[in-house]
């Protein structure tokens, strides 16, 4: 088989080495931009490919990068045109779907602090959560509307209740 070449080894771990490292500066880079870089660079790099899958009546329902990135643009945009202080406090109060992330996502995106809120919480509970944190803004799915609701005429700080099906896209 002949024998090896130390110095062509060598060469070929140092290469290896530099990709490696190219790649963690790229990666270390966007880290630093945030969630919004790294969602960004994934919609870029593969905006078709399947972001989030969530099970709805039997069938999977999935969204794109490229889908999830547009959405939550188009939400933040929706909020920002709101004239909002960045730091206002938006909450989520919703079980685990695709437009959790894109709420998420968009929160960021137009300066708000996130408040997640369990959907398991009783509505007092919810309430007084909302109230404690003098929440501006809250997203909730279609089956906790109702308590969402209740919960949102009770904190005077509400000022807007969105569903997710009634999203702007």
């Amino acid at each position: 088989r002949g024998r090896r070449n130390p110095a062509k080894d060598f060469h070929a771990r140092e290469s290896g080495t530099k990709i490696r490292e190219n790649r963690l500066k790229d990666l270390s880079q966007t880290v630093n931009d945030g969630i919004l870089g790294l969602m960004l660079a994934r919609a870029n790099l593969f905006a078709d490919r399947v972001a989030l899958s969530v099970r709805e009546q039997g069938r999977y329902r999935q969204v794109s990068y490229g889908e999830l990135n547009a959405r939550a643009r188009a939400l933040s945009d929706h909020l920002l045109s709101r004239g909002r202080p960045a730091g206002y406090r938006l909450a989520i109060f919703s079980e685990g779907r695709p437009e959790w992330a894109i709420a998420f996502l968009a929160a960021i995106r137009a300066g708000a602090v996130i408040v997640p809120l369990d959907p398991k919480l009783p509505p007092a509970e919810l309430a007084r959560l909302m109230a404690d944190a003098q929440i501006r803004v809250l997203f909730t799915s279609p089956m906790l509307a109702p308590m969402a609701e209740v919960a949102a005429a009770a904190t005077p700080s509400v000022e807007e209740v969105y569903v997710s099906g009634a999203l702007p896209r």
